[in-house]
């Protein structure tokens, strides 16, 4: 099955060249992260921006959301962070769940959460731990020795 290249285009509006250049990032940065991310080819000309690729549609709808918040510069961090999200979307279940909060939610009943032992089931032949903080330092660990 072959699959079609789309090709799109995202225009910024004249008046607000400060946001698009957060948006391009120094020598239009965080176009390039976009297009290795994303997998699309990217050409700037003025106040468009052309889309290329399979994934034009998500690189549109992420130059979208990344203009949107360009009031102040984008860090790398930012943008790294929204293509991940953006390559990899959180779906909501029916009841208003969605996958990241049913990864992270404590289940008592998985089997893997009761893997700890309690503390009352230690044997008598286990090697004792001291219970206070380790010491930072070496003056601390003299210190402590004579305790």
């Amino acid at each position: 099955m072959k699959t079609t290249q789309q090709h799109l285009e995202f225009t910024a509006p004249r008046e607000d060249n400060a946001r698009l250049a957060n948006l391009c990032g120094p020598l239009d940065e965080n176009l390039r992260q976009i297009e290795q991310a994303l997998d699309v080819t990217l050409q700037r000309r003025g106040d468009r921006i052309s889309i290329r690729g399979r994934g034009a549609k998500v690189a549109l709808t992420a130059l979208e959301n990344f203009y949107n918040s360009a009031r102040e510069p984008l860090s790398v961090d930012d943008i790294q962070l929204a293509l991940v999200e953006a390559r990899h979307p959180v779906r909501v279940r029916g009841n208003g769940a969605n996958d990241a909060d049913m990864r992270f939610r404590h289940d008592p009943d998985h089997p893997l959460t009761n893997r700890r032992t309690p503390a009352t089931k230690i044997s008598k032949n286990s090697v004792p731990s001291c219970t206070r903080a380790a010491p930072i330092c070496a003056a601390a660990r003299r210190c402590n020795a004579s305790i």
